[in-house]
């Protein structure tokens, strides 16, 4: 009798270790779940940043494209209506694009020309054989030429938004050799 009531007092050994096994595997269920949460909590705050920068750079991009844009103009020996040719010749930007005058072939430059520039408009002047980027930024008409080539109509017109702030006075401006029809066929475009 003694040996069972020992029994009834003191549960058999491997009756404990199923026991302890049992409450161990419910906290690993318990322990699994709660770890999901913090899971999907870690995953929904990634996901958040993520679209955060997202939409950040899209609205960057978006104002930047819709600020400038850039346009490449080349500085030719020989172009598609003859020799000593800035292609292509006639342009219309917006204010804040940039133009890059890029020196294809050597023997040019370009430079604006003096009384074909808006009010306020900086002039500029490229040095032989180098490219040059100029960003206009004040709307009227500018007129472009390569020096060394300007009398055989080596000339270019860039038209920045709005023309009539200075198109009068840009027609006006005595024009040597072949620039002079060039600039005529250049002016006709502008209403086109």
């Amino acid at each position: 009798m003694n040996k069972v009531r020992a029994f009834q007092r003191q549960p058999p050994a491997n009756l404990i270790q199923r026991n302890v096994r049992r409450l161990a595997s419910s906290n690993d269920v318990m322990d699994r779940s709660s770890a999901i949460s913090s899971q999907q909590i870690r995953t929904r705050k990634k996901m958040r940043s993520i679209k955060l920068a997202l939409s950040v750079a899209a609205a960057t991009l978006i104002a930047a494209g819709a600020h400038a844009a850039e346009v490449e103009v080349n500085m030719l020996n020989m172009g598609k209506h003859g020799m000593f040719q800035l292609d292509p010749s006639f342009l219309k930007v917006a204010p804040g694009d940039t133009v890059h005058f890029v020196a294809k072939d050597k023997g040019h430059d370009v430079e604006s020309i003096p009384g074909m520039l808006p009010d306020g408009a900086q002039p500029f002047k490229g040095e032989m054989n180098k490219d040059v980027s100029v960003t206009f930024t004040k709307p009227g008409v500018y007129g472009i030429k390569c020096n060394p080539h300007y009398g055989m109509g080596m000339v270019a017109l860039v038209v920045v938004g709005d023309p009539s702030s200075n198109l009068k006075a840009a027609e006006s401006v005595n024009q040597p050799g072949k620039a002079k029809k060039a600039f005529e066929e250049l002016f006709k475009q502008i209403s086109q």
